[in-house]
């Protein structure tokens, strides 16, 4: 199983151009998570690896995939769910710290 980024993609297409098949272009998947991983875990693993996105896989099977976008867009709407998300003075300190250096 490979995931396909779109910087892998442009450096695929600017070596071997429109004949580089997605396989080869592909980088191979060292982290996995399945259906019962924490978000929090999830981030620090995804933040730690440094890679944009994870498979979600349950019984061999890819199920989903989790992105670094998909988790900070939960994150941000917690944040204003729980009321932290409104002006300056009324927010709360950031759940993840990282998120603000984005």
């Amino acid at each position: 199983m490979g995931l396909l980024s779109s910087d892998r993609l442009l450096e695929a297409l600017s070596g071997n151009g429109l004949s580089t098949s997605v396989g080869d272009a592909a980088e191979p998947v060292v982290v996995t998570f399945d259906p019962g991983t924490k978000l929090d875990a999830a981030f620090r693993r995804m933040q730690s690896s440094r890679i944009p996105a994870a498979p979600v896989r349950q019984n061999g099977a890819m199920v989903g995939l989790l992105t670094m976008d998909n988790i900070l867009a939960f994150i941000r709407i917690r944040e204003v769910m729980n009321g932290s998300g409104g002006d300056a003075h009324n927010r709360r300190r950031p759940l993840y710290p990282a998120l603000d250096s984005r």
